[in-house]
């Protein structure tokens, strides 16, 4: 079973990004992943990453750790709540990221204040 792993981005900038995505690839590789399902739960962790750094405050903190024998990805920030939208203009290129992660397996769940807080238990 995995370890849990945690990770803080202080700064929103394209290499503090890459390099904890990369350090995050590298954490379920670690722990015996398939690099089919690594890739997969890069992609869900790459739409959380730029939504919180998007539309969230830094610092983003997140935390990977196991839960009955699967992985939850838990991103927190500290901007305002967030609510999923009833609809989404289908011709838009934006909003689409929890259309994302469902359709890769993700479950999500989005938890309140007094952080906001997305929970995704990753399809692996």
């Amino acid at each position: 079973m995995m370890q849990p792993w945690t990770w803080q981005i202080t700064h929103a900038d394209g290499k503090t990004v890459a390099s904890c995505r990369h350090a995050f690839a590298q954490a379920l590789r670690d722990a015996g992943h398939s690099e089919e399902n690594v890739q997969t739960a890069v992609m869900i962790f790459g739409e959380l990453i730029a939504n919180a750094c998007e539309h969230g405050k830094i610092p983003v903190d997140i935390h990977l750790r196991p839960h009955r024998n699967r992985l939850v990805l838990e991103v927190l920030d500290s901007g305002a709540d967030i609510e999923r939208p009833a609809t989404r203009d289908p011709d838009s290129l934006r909003g689409r990221g929890f259309e994302i992660i469902e359709r890769l397996g993700g479950i999500i769940q989005i938890l309140p204040r007094p952080r906001s807080r997305v929970s995704v238990t990753l399809p692996l």
